[in-house]
Parts: C-alpha cells; structure tokens; sequence
C-alpha cells in the first residue's frame, strides 16, 4: 500500500530540528562536494609530478594511475577548464623551476627528468614557458635570494 501525505504536512515545521546543525552541516557537505570537484585534478597533479621524473609521464599513463580512461579523464577535468595536458605541463614547469633553483643537476639532467630528449629541446620548451633560458632564470633566480639576505629575527 503506498505511502501518501498531504501537502500541508510536508510543510509543517519539525519541532526537534536544530537550525544551526542544520546550517554547519550543509556547509560542510557544500565544500566536500567542492573538494570532489577538484580531486581528479589534485591527484592528476600529484600522479604528473611523481611520473615526470621516470620519464613515463604522459596522458595515458596518468589516467592508468587514476583508474580511469583518458576521454574520461579529461572530461572530469572540462569541467574546471584544464584537460591532462595542461596538468602534466604545469607540473613539469613546477618541477623545472625547482630542479634549477637547487642548482645541483646539470641542464642536460634536468631535461633527462622532465622528459625532454635533449638539453636544446627543453631549453626551447623552457625559454616558451618563461620568456628566459634555463640558464638565465637560474641566474635571476640566484641573484634574488642573493639579494633577499638572511631573515632578520628581532
């Protein structure tokens, strides 16, 4: 037999009903399902960074990692206006700026570990992404902490 109610009985105030709870748990499920949104795309990040070294970054295997196919993919990330490629670029960008600014690796081994066939290549990759070589961002870069001086702790 079904279940039937009047409509204004649905509208009825519930007397046990808390407001505030009402409020903080709304919220909290809005910005979870914000968080949801964006996961995909955190862990493409994470998932880029992690294969760029290996030199076994690329769409595909990014989307391996994630369980999914990559049309799949890049539709969850359509949706915030990035797609793998652009992910997998960032992070390769992130990775250069940090493996020139430890100035440990020679330019030929960082291009090695961002996926680059040869120091030339990625110089023209790099100077693309940032208006500079590699060996002039380093500089720049080396000049700036060389001018920022120690923190002062008063």
């Amino acid at each position: 037999m079904p279940l039937s109610a009047a409509a204004r009985d649905l509208n009825m105030p519930i007397p046990a009903a808390d407001p505030t709870l009402n409020r903080e748990v709304k919220r909290s499920l809005d910005m979870q399902l914000a968080h949801v949104d964006d996961e995909p795309a955190q862990r493409a990040r994470q998932i880029a960074r992690m294969l760029l070294p290996s030199g076994l970054c690329s769409v595909d295997q990014v989307a391996q990692h994630l369980g999914m196919h990559r049309r799949t993919l890049n539709r969850h990330l359509a949706a915030n206006g990035e797609s793998v490629t652009t992910i997998i670029n960032a992070a390769r960008a992130e990775l250069a700026e940090e493996y020139l600014a430890s100035s440990k690796r020679r330019l030929y081994e960082v291009a090695e570990l961002l996926g680059f066939s040869s120091a030339g290549d990625f110089s023209r990759w790099f100077r693309g992404q940032f208006g500079e070589t590699p060996s002039e961002w380093a500089a720049h870069y080396r000049e700036s902490k060389a001018t920022a001086g120690p923190v002062s702790r008063n």
